[in-house]
């Protein structure tokens, strides 16, 4: 509601003038926009620590931020000394600036150095770094510029100057040192063995003596120490004294021998100072001995002990017997046995064996010897009595044909023993063996023997009489074993026989004994008959062949059993005839035939390049075409008259064609077969004077199945070496015709047929 000619403005806002002059006014409006400006304050200057990041942001929203570094981001960061200023532009235009101060203080150098690892025999170990105006915190809390470290551990110093500070670590490890005790020196005895053992585990071990185990066996005086080392490297060191103390002499002498009538005896040995112990338990310096055995003294003096053993061996007198005096039959003799195990012997026949065999009258006495020098000496009379004289005779061979015979004693005696076990003064034989009898008289016996051989008479049996047909033959054999002699003067084994007669065979054994058999053997006739050479039947001709009378039972190779039989077809015929039990057989081959009726089919046209194949359709005989070819069919390639004769046994054929030039355009096939001789190819024909050939081939879902532009080449109905199925092909073939100029195109279907 000002009424000057200006207003001073300090908001937004709407604001309008009204002029009037001469009592008329006129008003005219402005619209005020005062935009803010984007103020901020960074605050105080700063100083901050080295490797410490200042973050510099006016905290405003702004479009835009151009910084005294050339940045243009919404706020900075610095780690440098500085005066750093930001100009921030808002949306409206407006920009705002503002100044700081960056001050960056230094931190002190910290450095503990390289991580220590020390044996504990080391520690305590000092640590520390002096750092002029500083201040020091450590770890373990002490403030000082070092410390004393004794436990293994991670320690860090932090250095303060100027509000600045910096920290260093150090691992510092303290290994354990291997201590031990081999504990009090010690003492052994001579010829002991101490084990000098270090009682802990250790890396290593090494010995004054040289050693690297963890122990050692000593047996000699002296000063041992071992040096252990544990996986850390630290070592440590004891060692012991061992002295040696000698030990007591101890000797039983030899071993002894003695004879049983010897004992007992002493044994012992006495040693100044020493106490004693026997095997025995006796603790007396000797003992009496009376039994074999090992026996052993231990001697203890100042505590070391010695043993010694002695084998006594108490052997025993070799008393045996050699029996009751005794009497034996002449010609015998009886065996005098001291029945002893001994080291000698001595008889008086002067033999020195345990053992002798006497057969005279007399006293006999022997001395035994054993190993140890005992001797024992007995004797024994023998009487000797005669014996009776038997005799069997001469040894006796028979055959089996003069069996049994009688054997007998050739004196009286008290008693007779056979060896069959009869007790009589004979005995009947009927086999081959040794016989002895034993006949005695007055407690003395004498025994003969005799061989009786009993040679068996090679007994056999020809068999029952045998009957055979006609053409047939039987062997006739004994089966056993010996000289033959047939009637028919044959001196085999076995005979073959295929006539009418009596047949004997005498068989004679090697021991000169011979058997006789005979057999009956009757030969029946078989029909006799022929079917007749093979033939051939023309043109459904037959006849029949009537056999009756020839036998009395008829079989034809399909069963009929007729003796009349016609043949009327080809065929492999066969009878079997049989007459009182004895058959024939023949065979006969028919074939049946008809006269050649080749037939070549209707008059052909060729063109140029193509083959005709002619087949005269009849199988059965010899071809002859007017070239004087031979084979079953003809390839034609010319025109002209072809000719073919066919001859068999039934008769002569023949037929002609005539072959003349076609019209020779280009033929398309409608079907054709893979993998025959002839049509195994899908191609086009008479395809002379053509150019600018193309034929492609399709199956039934428009699939190219086949593409060329050579006229020679064609489809053998595989697509990648892979047969294709039976059905409906599509063609398109296209082309030019060389005389004409004229070109042409052909579409149709083939079918591929297996």
């Amino acid at each position: 509601m000002e009424t000057s000619d200006s207003i001073s403005i300090t908001n937004t806002g709407l604001y309008w003038l009204e002029a009037t002059i001469n009592g008329c006014s006129r008003r005219d409006s402005i619209n005020v926009t005062i935009n803010p400006v984007p103020t901020y304050s960074f605050g105080a200057d700063t100083s901050v620590c080295e490797e410490t990041i200042v973050t510099l942001n006016p905290g405003v929203v702004g479009t835009s931020y151009l910084w005294s570094t050339g940045a243009t981001a919404a706020f900075i960061t610095t780690d440098t000394t500085g005066t750093f200023w930001c100009k921030v532009t808002n949306a409206f235009g407006c920009t705002y600036t503002d100044t700081i101060n960056v001050q960056v203080r230094p931190k002190p150098v910290v450095n503990l150095g390289a991580d220590v690892i020390i044996c504990n025999d080391a520690a305590p170990l000092r640590i520390g770094q002096t750092i002029a105006g500083a201040t020091y915190n450590w770890s373990t809390m002490e403030t000082s510029d070092s410390i004393s470290i004794t436990n293994t551990g991670l320690y860090w110093l932090e250095a303060t100057i100027n509000g600045c500070s910096r920290r260093d670590s150090i691992n510092v490890t303290i290994n354990p040192v291997p201590t031990y005790s081999f504990g009090a020196d010690t003492s052994i005895c001579e010829g002991q063995l101490v084990s000098l053992n270090v009682p802990i585990s250790a890396n290593s071990y090494l010995w004054n003596t040289g050693s690297t185990q963890s122990f050692i066996n000593v047996s000699a005086a002296g000063l041992y120490w071992c040096k252990v080392s544990n996986q850390f490297g630290c070592t440590y060191t004891d060692s012991i004294q061992v002295f040696v103390k000698p030990k007591p002499i101890v000797n039983l002498g030899a071993d002894i021998f003695r004879c049983e009538n010897l004992i007992p005896f002493q044994i012992g040995q006495t040693i100044n100072g020493a106490s004693y112990l026997w095997s025995n338990g006796a603790t007396s310096d000797s003992i009496s001995i009376t039994s074999t055995g090992l026996y052993w003294m231990q001697a203890t003096l100042n505590g070391c002990s010695n043993r010694d053993s002695i084998n006594v061996t108490i052997n025993p007198v070799p008393t045996f017997s050699l029996g009751n005096d005794t009497s034996i039959c002449e010609g015998s003799s009886v065996q005098l046995n001291s029945s002893i195990n001994a080291f000698g012997y001595l008889w008086n026949t002067g033999e020195n064996t345990p053992t002798i065999v006497v057969q005279s009258t007399g006293w006999y006495w022997c001395e035994v010897l054993n190993t140890a020098g005992c001797s024992y000496r007995d004797s024994i009379f023998i009487t000797v009595k005669p014996k009776p004289l038997l005799n069997l005779g001469a040894d006796k061979t028979i055959c089996s044909s003069e069996a049994p015979i009688p054997i007998y004693s050739n004196i009286p005696a008290d008693q007779f023993l056979w060896s069959s076990g009869e007790t009589t003064p004979f005995l009947s034989v009927g086999n081959s063996g040794s016989y002895w009898l034993k006949a005695t008289v007055n407690g003395c016996s004498s025994v003969d023997t005799i061989n009786i051989t009993i040679n068996p008479t090679p007994i056999f049996n020809l068999g029952v009489d045998k009957t055979i047909c006609e053409g047939e033959s039987v062997n006739i054999s004994s089966g056993v074993t010996g000289s033959y002699l047939w009637n028919t003067g044959s001196t085999l084994q076995q005979i073959t026989v295929n006539t009418s007669g009596i047949y004997w065979l005498d068989v004679s054994s090697s021991f000169g004994c011979t058997y006789r058999d005979s057999i009956q053997v009757t030969v029946k006739p078989k029909p006799h008959f022929s079917l007749g050479n093979d033939t051939i039947l023309c043109n459904n001709s037959s006849f029949t062949l009537d056999l009756s009378g020839v036998g009395d039972q008829y079989l034809w190779q399909d069963g009929n059993t007729s003796p009349r039989y016609t043949f009327n077809k080809s065929g492999r015929f066969h009878v079997k005839i049989s007459k009182e039990g004895c058959e024939a057989a023949d065979t006969l081959v028919v074939v049946a035939k008809k006269t050649p009726t080749p037939n070549l089919g209707p008059d052909l046209e060729i063109c140029p390049g193509e083959l005709i194949v002619l087949n005269p359709k009849f199988t059965d005989g010899t071809y002859l075409w007017q070239d004087g070819a031979s084979t079953p069919t003809y390839q034609v390639s010319q025109i002209g008259l072809y000719k073919v004769t066919i001859t068999n046994e039934c008769g002569v054929g023949e037929d002609s064609i005539v072959i003349g030039k076609g019209a020779c355009i280009l033929r398309i096939p409608n079907a054709f077969t893979p993998g025959k001789s002839t049509n195994s190819v899908f191609k086009v024909l008479n395809r002379q004077l053509i150019s600018d050939f193309k034929m492609s081939l399709y199956n039934r879902w428009g699939q190219k199945v086949f593409e060329t532009t050579d006229p020679a080449r064609g489809w053998d109905g595989r697509i990648n070496g892979i047969l294709q199925p039976t059905g409906a092909y599509v063609y398109i073939v296209v082309y030019k015709d060389v005389a004409s100029g004229k070109a042409y195109s052909h579409q149709g279907g083939f079918v591929l047929i297996r």
